[in-house]
């Protein structure tokens, strides 16, 4: 297959230009805070969440920014066109903004059920958060879903909630995900890193390739 002559090619941009519009760094960043290529319900989500709003529709915004050369739409999603923009688009970002959009991303992420990648946003940015980001937090340390690793590190990083009796419970309730994710992955070592099956395996107590998981929580003694 003869080579795309270098005047067919699409741009390559490494720097962040002062003439975009304020529509067209909206969007870059949001790619940018993805950590891996988006969708346009994504982009649509930390709008929403953060407030941004503009004239131009997203989609539009974003034909716009492929045809410019400054986003790549894959398969698997809308990147910036190469690692050193987005690092320039990060680096454009103020610490404040950044952190607003990581925090956008994660609600984004847990709103479609993708609890892990909503806590590895949240890593990112804690415990410097909002109420609402450290309310989040909370939630997404006692989601089976989130694998143990994670779950600790959001109980190390994150505040605890609320008062001492709310803070009781919830520190059992990840004692709880923290215990029973770590019996399975003794116990069953096809399911580390999974999240259980609902409705047969680990959810009646049995693992899917036949063993055993734990069936009782620990002891957690609590207060009279």
């Amino acid at each position: 297959m003869p080579e795309t002559p270098l005047t067919n090619r699409p741009k390559m941009h490494t720097g962040v230009p002062s003439s975009l519009t304020s529509a067209h760094r909206s969007v870059m960043r949001a790619v940018a805070v993805a950590d891996a290529p988006c969708g346009l319900w994504f982009l649509e989500a930390v709008a929403a969440h953060t407030g941004t709003t503009s004239d131009e529709r997203i989609d539009a915004t974003v034909e716009e920014l492929i045809v410019r050369g400054f986003l790549v739409d894959t398969a698997a999603g809308l990147r910036l066109s190469s690692i050193a923009l987005r690092d320039d688009v990060l680096r454009d970002t103020p610490p404040s903004v950044r952190q607003a959009l990581r925090e956008a991303a994660a609600e984004a992420l847990a709103d479609a059920g993708r609890p892990a990648q909503a806590a590895r946003q949240l890593l990112r940015v804690l415990p410097a958060v909002s109420r609402s980001a450290s309310a989040l937090a909370a939630r997404l340390a006692v989601d089976p879903a989130v694998g143990p690793s994670l779950a600790a590190d959001l109980l190390l990083a994150a505040p605890a909630p609320g008062a001492a009796e709310a803070r009781l419970a919830w520190l059992v309730d990840v004692a709880d995900n923290l215990y029973w994710r770590a019996g399975w992955t003794r116990r069953c070592g096809c399911c580390t890193g999974r999240s259980p099956p609902t409705g047969t395996g680990h959810a009646s107590g049995r693992c899917c390739s036949g063993g055993s998981a734990p069936t009782t929580r620990p002891s957690v003694p609590r207060c009279p």
